[in-house]
């Protein structure tokens, strides 16, 4: 029993579109097994030769070295799971009822996680609908106790935190996160100020708190959590941003290298197509099919063509951007990194990634200056929709690519406020 329920108000009718979903979450992977998800199946599918031999030419079943079996589902060459139906349902839930899916099926796309004794319901943003939901209900990112009857007794937590004796890093999990949110929500700034202002205060209570921290820190983060709420700092401190002014190409060559470094683990070619059509659409050209791309034009396409839609939908733009940030720190709680900005160093890529690839986008479509305001407010929520669902599908659910990621970005050392300037202005 938890003393306490929180979700975003946007998943609490959320309701899973079946067979109407425009990129069914039964294609582009191949889920993982645990022994439990495995022994449920092949007890169901014991009742007959058919069924066994189903279970074995649908489920790919390796050995560790230390003689642990490990269990996947088989995807076919279309890239759909093979227990997927013609009716695009899962087969094992039509048959077997949802207590015998596997536990990942189960809960996607939510997000459970418990801290201490408050259990959290966020979701991926992989699932069109719920991308769909965040990113454009003006509303969707508010907090509310979630209803009885909203999670299936049978999905597992993704996160379990004990909050009993927790180390300062974790005993202040609250406070810091609360405050990153209070940021976001902020009235009056842009979203890059918002952001800022996140970046520069886990900068600073960085220099004191981190995983392996052991002293006692209250007095001094109350002491930061005062200072970046103080009215007049905030003002000075978004006086002073403005002021920066870096080259965007710093940025573009970073996200180059990272999307380069993993292509080869891409397995979503429809993701990596879109990616295609987003450079293309900053001025790349096709050259015998590869994309050959010149950074100096296309930061340039980039910036005319972010600076056209900021224009008309500045306000939209920075809603789904700071919903997109939102969205990632309720799901990804910041326990498991190292510190605080690296964190938030993280997220700020992803989401220059999709910004990237919505202005390529748009900037392909070259008909679309000549549609009205409410066409292009529709074809606009449209194309950030896919993209954020798509990077998400293919990228924060691929545990190989994350770790080329992360070792590429601390190889270049992006790891400090300076460096994540670029990364805000992008």
């Amino acid at each position: 029993m938890y003393l306490e329920t929180i979700t975003f108000k946007y998943l609490v009718d959320f309701k899973c579109t079946g067979s109407e979903c425009s990129d069914i979450c039964c294609k582009g992977w191949s889920v993982r097994l645990i022994q439990e998800d495995y022994q449920k199946m092949a007890d169901e599918m014991s009742g007959s030769p058919n069924m066994q031999e189903e279970l074995l030419n649908k489920i790919h079943v390796s050995q560790t070295e230390d003689g642990q079996k490990r269990y996947r589902l088989k995807i076919g060459e279309n890239g759909h799971c093979l227990f997927l139906g013609e009716d695009r349902l899962c087969s094992l839930q039509t048959r077997f009822g949802e207590k015998n899916q596997p536990h990942i099926c189960v809960g996607f796309p939510r997000i459970v996680s418990i801290i201490g004794q408050r259990m959290e319901i966020s979701s991926t943003l992989a699932c069109p609908e719920t991308a769909r939901r965040c990113l454009l209900d003006p509303e969707a990112m508010t907090i509310v106790d979630f209803p009885v009857g909203m999670l299936s007794d049978f999905v597992k937590p993704n996160f379990i935190v004990n909050a009993r004796n927790p180390p300062p890093y974790i005993g202040h999990f609250d406070l810091i996160r609360a405050e990153m949110f209070l940021l976001c929500g902020l009235k009056g700034f842009t979203a890059a100020t918002r952001i800022f202002f996140i970046c520069y205060f886990v900068n600073r209570v960085g220099a004191f708190l981190n995983l392996s921290t052991t002293d006692h820190v209250a007095e001094r983060l109350d002491k930061e959590i005062k200072f970046i709420n103080d009215p007049d700092v905030r003002q000075e401190l978004h006086s002073q941003f403005l002021k920066i002014n870096l080259s965007e190409k710093k940025c573009m060559s970073l996200i180059e290298q990272l999307m380069n470094a993993t292509f080869s683990c891409l397995v979503n070619s429809e993701f990596e197509a879109l990616f295609v059509q987003a450079f293309l659409g900053l001025g790349a050209v096709m050259t015998n099919g590869r994309v050959v791309a010149g950074l100096d034009e296309m930061i340039a396409n980039y910036h005319q063509i972010k600076q056209k839609w900021s224009s008309e939908f500045n306000h939209e733009i920075d809603q789904y951007i700071i919903h997109y940030i939102m969205n990632s720190i309720l799901s990804l709680p910041y326990l498991e990194s190292q510190n605080l900005l690296l964190y938030v160093r993280n997220i700020l890529i992803a989401t220059d990634v999709f910004k990237l690839l919505l202005f390529g986008l748009l900037g392909k479509n070259k008909e679309i200056d000549n549609k009205t305001h409410d066409f292009r407010k529709a074809y606009l929520e449209d194309t950030v929709v896919k993209v954020v669902q798509r990077f998400s599908k293919s990228i924060n659910h691929n545990q190989k690519i994350l770790a080329i990621l992360q070792q590429e970005l601390d190889r270049q050392k992006v790891d400090t406020l300076p460096q994540m300037i670029f990364l805000i202005q992008f």
